[in-house]
C-alpha cells in the first residue's frame, strides 16, 4: 500500500526538473531514496530474516 510513495516522490522531483525547480527536485530526489533505503532496511531485516 505504501509503496506508491517513492514512485510518487520520483515523479514529483520529475515534475520540478522539467519546470526548472533545482532545489526542489533535488530534496524530492532525497526523499525518494530515504523512502527506498527505510523500505528495504524493514523489509530485508523484517521478512527475509537477514542479519544487516
Amino acid at each position: 500500500m505504501y509503496m506508491f510513495l517513492p514512485f510518487l516522490t520520483a515523479l514529483l522531483a520529475t515534475l520540478c526538473v522539467w519546470y526548472e525547480r533545482r532545489l526542489l527536485a533535488l530534496s524530492f530526489t532525497g526523499l525518494t531514496i530515504i523512502i527506498l533505503l527505510v523500505w528495504f532496511r524493514f523489509h530485508a531485516t523484517t521478512h527475509l530474516n537477514i542479519s544487516l
